[in-house]
Formats: structure tokens, sequence, C-alpha cells
């Protein structure tokens, strides 16, 4: 794709200074830019089901609760 643009003069002026200290053409140099400020969509990372056996009643005992864990809570909680 071509695109045309009408730049200040301040503008063009920075990006053939970074084009010339880069090394590069101005045109590369905007399309560097532009890319660079452009967030990518990146995929999710795929999730994949854990090969470890879970054991039913491996942890058991290891978590308490508090004898009044089930009384109404406080009116000011």
């Amino acid at each position: 794709m071509t695109l045309t643009l009408e730049l200040p003069s301040e503008l063009e002026q920075y990006l053939l200074q970074e084009a010339r200290e880069q090394g590069v053409s101005i045109e590369a140099m905007t399309l560097r830019l532009l890319t660079n400020s452009i967030p990518s969509k990146q995929q999710p990372a795929e999730v994949l089901p854990s090969k470890k056996q879970r054991v039913f009643g491996q942890y058991q005992g290891t978590i308490t609760m508090s004898a009044d864990f089930n009384e109404p809570l406080p009116d000011a909680f």
C-alpha cells in the first residue's frame, strides 16, 4: 500500500534525522515507527491439561476451619 502524507516540517526533520542516525531511508524509518506504535495482537498461550495424576484425599486434614465458621457474622461486618 502506498500512503502519501503532508507532514509538518518539524516532523519531517525529525524523521530525516532519525533515519540518518539509524542508517535507513526515511520510508523505512517511518514504517518502523508506525509498526512499533501499533500493539500486536498476540494469541494467548494454549493451556495444556496437566499430565499429573490427582490423588483424591491427598491433602486431607491439612486445611481446617475455625470452630465458629457457621456462626452469623456481626452486624458491623
